[in-house]
């Protein structure tokens, strides 16, 4: 068997060539990823808990390179990421002043709340919204590849991807 020095530690060289056979690109798992909102955390701010399955398995042949993973985020990281997009947007349409196909619409966000954005009812919409967000965005007809990259980083893809499932 081969082996291979990596970062100072000594590697077989088939774990190795499995192990970049498994990274895949951000687009790529984009293409194939499931995303949810399935909970909050209540502390000093409130974490909305979004749990990314990345599904290679039976269409892709390869379900030992499923992967999920949990990302936390505030309201706020909702609303940079939108502002981000939005900049990027509109830096392609000065790039592309002829251009015939626009890029969808960003769908917008749940409303900010100066008062009452940790009662129940206000987390719970705001869950809603962020997902039906974070679905629209993810959509195959909506996506440009800033706004991809942009997502990917959010959601923590190529952290998760070439590796075993972490949380953050």
């Amino acid at each position: 068997e081969d082996w291979l020095v990596v970062a100072g530690t000594a590697r077989s060289l088939p774990a190795v060539k499995a192990r970049e056979m498994m990274k895949v690109d951000a687009a790529d798992i984009l293409d194939h990823l499931q995303v949810s909102i399935d909970g909050t955390q209540v502390e000093k701010c409130v974490l909305y808990r979004i749990r990314c399955q990345y599904r290679a398995g039976p269409r892709r042949g390869n379900t030992a390179a499923d992967k999920e993973w949990i990302v936390h985020k505030r309201y706020s990281d909702f609303v940079c990421l939108r502002a981000l997009m939005q900049r990027e947007e509109q830096e392609w349409l000065n790039q592309n002043p002829g251009a015939t196909v626009l890029p969808a619409p960003l769908p917008p966000l749940p409303p900010k709340r100066w008062l009452g954005n940790r009662s129940s009812g206000v987390i719970l919409e705001r869950v809603q919204g962020l997902d039906q967000f974070i679905s629209k965005v993810l959509a195959p007809h909506n996506g440009r590849r800033g706004r991809k990259r942009l997502l990917a980083r959010f959601l923590m893809v190529l952290s998760h991807s070439n590796e075993g499932p972490a949380r953050s």
